[in-house]
């Protein structure tokens, strides 16, 4: 069953590297709604052109299939390539900054927070598939020269953006209107309007996603096993999070409380599911 998805992504990875082409950056750009034949509306689509991490989650699905199965020709010939591909593009957001440090920048925070810098979406994703990048790139002895400067990515990667007040997790980092870093990226910058970013201080949403939630869920970083100020920051978190209800995004809170041991949520937010 699951053959027919990993083949949609990897027949298409041609037309994912012409999107990439399209927006002057190397690698592979996944559709988020996509076609058979690889295409879609990324390059109008106000909603998806700087969700970078389309690519990066499909080949995250592709890689538990490795571990399922542990076909290791499967591995050389569809993980790896997706992977380096969707990575080398989501690396084109990243650069080093004068504090020492690699930021994402410009991003969206999935669907919900438009044009941030180093967005909890981007850093979760990178967190979680660079180490699996760097670990089958050495496995199978390919591309030396990249695997370092993916290592290096990796260890200077920008921390993920906390309240100062009381250390719960962000979305991301947030400008006012007109005082946006500069960039290189003009089809993005033609495509946002002033009005279409989300900007100090009202940090306008125009999806429901609680995606300071990431860590925990889609991709396993913060969990019950975490350092203990670690994880209560993420209760905290969890807690206070923006969408509470059943939103206009896919609603995953059961599952990060569920991860929590947040019993009493859990069940709270299945009565409102089935409600």
């Amino acid at each position: 069953l699951w053959t027919p998805f990993i083949d949609l992504y990897v027949n298409n990875l041609p037309a994912a590297r012409q999107l990439a082409k399209d927006f002057e950056c190397t690698g592979a750009a996944f559709e988020e709604t996509m076609s058979v034949t690889g295409t879609g509306d990324k390059r109008g689509n106000v909603y998806t052109m700087l969700y970078h991490t389309t690519g990066t989650e499909i080949a995250h699905q592709l890689y538990q299939y490795y571990l399922y199965t542990g076909d290791e020709s499967y591995l050389k010939e569809k993980v790896y390539p997706v992977m380096k591909e969707a990575i080398t593009y989501h690396l084109n957001f990243v650069s080093k900054r004068d504090d020492g440090k690699y930021h994402v920048y410009p991003s969206d925070a999935r669907e919900t927070y438009w044009w941030t810098q180093d967005s909890i979406t981007d850093l979760s994703a990178l967190r979680a598939t660079m180490p699996l990048l760097i670990q089958i790139s050495e496995k199978l002895g390919l591309d030396e020269k990249e695997r370092a400067q993916w290592k290096a990515v990796l260890q200077d990667l920008a921390p993920f953006v906390r309240d100062a007040a009381d250390g719960t997790f962000v979305p991301g980092t947030f400008f006012e209107a007109g005082k946006f870093p500069a960039h290189r990226f003009a089809k993005a910058d033609a495509l946002y309007k002033p009005e279409q970013r989300t900007t100090l201080p009202a940090l306008k949403n125009f999806n429901a996603e609680n995606v300071e939630m990431e860590p925990v869920y889609p991709w396993g970083l913060i969990d019950l096993d975490s350092p203990s100020a670690e994880l209560e920051a993420m209760r905290r978190t969890y807690m206070k999070r923006r969408f509470t209800g059943w939103g206009g995004g896919w609603e995953w809170g059961a599952v990060t409380g569920a991860r929590l041991a947040s019993p009493d949520e859990v069940v709270r937010l299945l009565r409102c599911y089935t409600d």
